[in-house]
């Protein structure tokens, strides 16, 4: 797994090599409202994992990605 510490970078990077990333950020809910908050991003779905990380799927511009972001702290 592809570890990552910016929301575009790692969506990029799970798209061109069709894999999960792991996002590593300060505030995972931060970054989830951040990717939420994307106009190219569509058919978001998350799910809480153990503590706390986000195990994300979407698309952007039409392209799948899976993120799993957690918090670094």
């Amino acid at each position: 797994m592809t570890t990552r510490t910016e929301i575009k970078p790692a969506i990029a990077r799970s798209i061109s090599h069709n894999e999960i990333v792991l996002l590593l950020v300060d505030d995972a809910k931060a970054a989830l409202a951040a990717i939420e908050n994307d106009e190219n991003v569509t058919e978001l779905d998350s799910a809480t994992e153990n503590n706390g990380d986000l195990d994300l799927c979407g698309k952007r511009l039409g392209e799948d990605f899976r993120l799993n972001i957690r918090s670094a702290k």
